[in-house]
């Protein structure tokens, strides 16, 4: 997938089912590349991985992707946080997130909550 720059504002994904909830639900041996978010609310009501650009990523390269602003996830899987609930072999290049507004605090919150292994370079 290739954004091309373009920015998606105010994306609001609301499942109630299991499945997964993102701008993607699962990517797998996917590149996504050039995609921006701004203004996200993701909510997985059904208990399933959660994240902004995908709940889950499989064996993926990702490039050039961001999300900033008012930023929330909600699900009751542990898997929730930013860009991605989960990733997998996946390499992120030049990839970044504010968050402004976040679920759970009891949980740390960071770019990426589970991930086994990942390469990334960021810049922040």
């Amino acid at each position: 997938f290739d954004g091309q720059g373009h920015v998606v504002k105010n994306l609001h994904v609301d499942r109630s089912d299991t499945g997964e909830a993102g701008f993607f639900g699962r990517a797998t041996s996917a590149t996504i590349r050039n995609l921006g978010i701004e203004n996200a609310v993701v909510i997985n009501a059904g208990g399933a991985r959660a994240g902004i650009i995908a709940a889950e990523a499989n064996e993926c390269t990702v490039e050039n992707c961001f999300a900033v602003g008012d930023l929330e996830v909600i699900t009751d899987h542990a898997t929730d946080h930013g860009l991605f609930g989960e990733t997998h072999n996946t390499t992120l290049r030049n990839c970044y997130t504010t968050f402004e507004t976040v679920t759970k605090p009891y949980y740390e919150r960071n770019f990426i909550s589970d991930h086994y292994p990942v390469k990334a370079t960021f810049i922040f």
